[in-house]
């Protein structure tokens, strides 16, 4: 059972460019979410359940959107990879941005939590965001 349905996708793209895409194969759209779930499990592991977040049962509309822009953008990908369209390149590149925030902490959705006992510690992070100055007369 996949994580995704049909209606899912069909929210973020018409069922005509959809099939013009996959060429009608349902075996493309699953590959694409495979893969673009592994890349979000990755993120995600840090500090959440990932098992419990792509429970098919219990899906999170956060998750979901995310999933459906990085699936749609893998699947144009596929076809022409200097042609992905604008849309298809900033919505993924969001859903990446976000995972970021979520893996680093600076975002907090609400996800199952990994229990206590297996969850490391993060490691200390030195460093800044700011650009380094150059201080010379």
């Amino acid at each position: 059972m996949q994580f995704l349905n049909s209606d899912d996708l069909l929210q973020a793209i018409d069922n005509y460019t959809l099939n013009g895409i996959t060429e009608n194969n349902p075996q493309l759209i699953d590959i694409a979410e495979n893969r673009a779930i592994e890349e979000m499990k990755s993120y995600l592991n840090i500090r959440f359940d990932v098992v419990a977040i792509f429970d098919p049962l219990s899906k999170n509309q956060l998750v979901v959107m995310y999933l459906v822009d990085m699936v749609l953008y893998h699947l144009h990908a596929r076809i022409s990879p200097d042609h992905i369209p604008d849309l298809r390149k900033e919505r993924y590149q969001t859903a990446r941005t976000w995972l970021e925030q979520v893996a680093d902490g600076f975002a907090a959705p609400l996800l199952p939590h990994k229990n206590p006992e297996t969850t490391t510690k993060f490691p200390i992070r030195y460093g800044s965001t700011l650009p380094k100055q150059e201080n010379f007369y």
